[in-house]
Formats: structure tokens, C-alpha cells, sequence
């Protein structure tokens, strides 16, 4: 089964996506920042990331950076990565793309959005 790994540090929106994706033929890890999602990055190989943006510690800026970085350090496949934010711009978007994100989901979530990119994004569909 696929594995997506959704980061968010807010329960709630966690909580959201994970209803949302409930039926889907995934398995979803959670992290709460960046800094736990790379830990789970670096350890497991997923088909899609959902990285929140603005997080303590490490934003996800900072980490789809690193796991950009991670990639291209140990030859890993691309692994689709999109934003989550509550901005819907065209600076984020250019900041979401340079540090190497491939799409934006705009919060709040809407259920059809989220199961139609994700499920555009997994090869099991």
C-alpha cells in the first residue's frame, strides 16, 4: 500500500486532512514539524508529502528544502511534495516553488479538492 506523509503542527488540520482521506488506498504517517517530518522522510519512502508551511522550528520551506536536498544527496526518486497554507499569492507560490514544492493546497481544506490531488498524484489510482 502507498504511504503519504501528511505534516501539520495543528491536531485539528490533521485531524481534517485525515477525514478527508479516510477510504483512500494509502497509509498516512503524520509529523508535527518539519523536523520530524524529515526524520520520517529520510527513513520511509512515500509517493506524496502534504508539508504545511509555517511551523515552529523548522517551516515547511525549510524542510521540503532538505528534502530536496536529501534527494538529490542519495539519488532518491522525486517525491511530489504540496504546500499547505492559508495564502493563496503569488509570492508564496513563488516561494513554494523555489524551495522545490509541487503544488499548493489553499486551507481551509475542502474535501474534493484533497482527494482529487492526491489521488491525481498516487499511481494506485
Amino acid at each position: 500500500m502507498e504511504r503519504l506523509l501528511l505534516v501539520d503542527d495543528a491536531e485539528a488540520q490533521r485531524a481534517i486532512a485525515l477525514l478527508f482521506l479516510k477510504g483512500l488506498p494509502c497509509e498516512v504517517d503524520e509529523a508535527v514539524d518539519g523536523a520530524q517530518a524529515l526524520e520520517l522522510f529520510r527513513a520511509n519512502a512515500y509517493v506524496l508529502v502534504l508539508l504545511d508551511l509555517e511551523m515552529p522550528g523548522m517551516n515547511g520551506l525549510d524542510a521540503a528544502r532538505a528534502m530536496r536536498a536529501l534527494e538529490a544527496a542519495e539519488q532518491r526518486h522525486h517525491t511530489p511534495i504540496l504546500a499547505l497554507t492559508a495564502h493563496e499569492d503569488e509570492g508564496h507560490a513563488r516561494q513554494c516553488a523555489q524551495a522545490g514544492f509541487d503544488g499548493i493546497l489553499v486551507k481551509p481544506l475542502r474535501r474534493p479538492d484533497l482527494r482529487e490531488l492526491v489521488s491525481s498524484r498516487l499511481p494506485v489510482f
